[in-house]
Formats: structure tokens, C-alpha cells, sequence
């Protein structure tokens, strides 16, 4: 059987949604750590933001498909 998914597959599920979070998750522990809170929405809007763009766009993909 042939492989007719994306090879990019890994990258897409797996780690940008890692690489997005640990990104808001960075620029927020900086914000609290340099007492800057009244702008704490964005982080966080940031982060829904994500999670259902993610969960939307990319974690319902299939991981392997082949041509039977």
C-alpha cells in the first residue's frame, strides 16, 4: 500500500502546538515576572487562541494515511 499522507504530519500535530504553547507560556512568566499585569490578557487570549485553532484545524487529522 502506498503512504498518500503528508510527511509534515509529526511536525504539524505534534510539535508546533508545542512550540505555539511553550511560547505563550514563556512570554507570560515573563510579564508576571517583571510585574507587568494589566496586560495579561494577551497572553492568554493568545492561548485560546491556539487551542481552538489547533483543535479545529489540526489535532482531527488523520496521522497515516495509505491507498488501499
Amino acid at each position: 500500500m502506498k503512504k498518500i499522507s503528508a510527511e509534515s504530519s509529526f511536525f504539524m500535530k505534534q510539535l508546533l502546538p508545542l512550540l505555539w504553547f511553550g511560547f505563550v507560556a514563556f512570554i507570560l512568566i515573563t510579564m508576571i515576572l517583571h510585574g507587568n499585569y494589566t496586560q495579561l490578557f494577551a497572553p492568554c487570549f493568545m492561548a485560546l487562541f491556539g487551542y481552538y485553532f489547533f483543535r479545529a484545524s489540526i489535532w482531527n487529522l488523520m496521522d497515516e494515511v495509505y491507498d488501499g
